[in-house]
């Protein structure tokens, strides 16, 4: 039944779950179909993101066909595409894996990190965002197919946490969805 009226209560601010909201995983992990059931346990927290959060971008763009005269007649869609883009600030190596590649990080016996900068093309993953709404909800946000194409400067200035700011293009699945979104109230 569609609603109508206004209602505040629908009204909501995105918040990240406790204990993680962003996740990665190999291509091919089985992901939920809701936003309430666990998560497979190849998923790697990829922890804090900065205060600024998540952004999910979509940009589409037209081609105006005109006739004769001028009207516009109508306005087919010639490209899409969808990005999640998010700054971590946690300096840990699954963050490393995604930013500069997983095969570019070596961790030690010890736990010492050694990172390699170069080219190579990264790697696809499965990603999840978790998000707490108003009104003790959940929006688990997936990308089946997701590679990390752009990454911002990398700052280290005192007061200021050091980021790596993030972008990850969301590729089509074989149904030729970028995203899935699913709402769930919480379990008490």
């Amino acid at each position: 039944m569609a609603t109508i009226t206004n209602n505040a209560e629908n009204v909501s601010v995105g918040k990240p779950k406790a204990g993680g909201a962003v996740f990665a995983a190999p291509i091919g992990t089985a992901v939920p179909s809701d936003a309430s059931t666990a998560l497979d346990q190849a998923f790697k927290c990829l922890g804090y993101v900065s205060e600024d959060g998540v952004t999910n971008t979509v940009e589409t763009e037209g081609e105006d066909i005109k006739a004769w005269g001028g009207d516009v007649v109508a306005t087919p869609r010639t490209s899409r595409s969808e990005k999640l883009v998010m700054t971590f600030i946690e300096q840990r190596q699954e963050v490393f894996e995604q930013v500069y590649g997983e095969g570019n990080v070596t961790v030690s016996e010890s736990g010492s990190i050694s990172i390699a900068g170069n080219g190579n093309e990264r790697a696809e993953y499965v990603y999840v965002v978790e998000t707490l709404l108003t009104g003790g909800k959940v929006m688990r946000t997936i990308a089946l197919r997701g590679k990390v194409v752009e990454v911002g400067d990398v700052v280290f200035v005192d007061g200021e946490p050091i980021g790596y700011e993030t972008t990850i293009q969301c590729l089509p699945d074989v149904s030729g969805n970028t995203s899935y979104r699913h709402i769930a109230a919480l379990a008490e």
